[in-house]
């Protein structure tokens, strides 16, 4: 893996959210937060594949953000993603919710919540993976 393979991952989270930032969250918010929760995912395995640290087969984001070493900035940025890894499936498929779950369909707040979020990390980890390869 290394470097060239993190670039990779990088250029697909950026294309995602191109296309998430076109969709309109009032009309299509399911498709801006999983299209920004397939960028924050992309973004936090970039930083495992730059590191060369095995990929773990979830879309839980805290656990990936879990794996990531100290020294990348998102590493203790207070993002709660438990929301935002629930995109991950509630983006994609009209299932119905139990509410005990405490899941629900996202709308248009959670779109413009996931285009900030998905910015502001794709950012960060841009910046610190190019400092990292000066």
């Amino acid at each position: 893996m290394g470097v060239s393979s993190a670039s990779e991952w990088m250029r697909r989270a950026k294309n995602e959210l191109k296309v998430a930032v076109r969709a309109s969250p009032q009309e299509t918010p399911e498709v801006v937060c999983y299209l920004t929760q397939q960028c924050i995912e992309k973004c936090l395995k970039s930083i495992l594949v730059f590191e060369n640290i095995p990929l773990p087969y979830t879309h839980d984001l805290e656990k990936i953000r879990k794996k990531i070493p100290s020294g990348w900035a998102v590493k203790d940025e207070p993002y709660d993603f438990r929301r935002i890894t629930d995109w991950a499936v509630s983006g994609r498929y009209p299932i119905s919710y139990d509410k005990d779950d405490n899941i629900t369909l996202p709308d248009e707040n959670d779109a413009k919540l996931g285009l900030r979020i998905a910015n502001d990390i794709y950012k960060s980890v841009k910046s610190d993976m190019d400092a990292k390869t000066k």
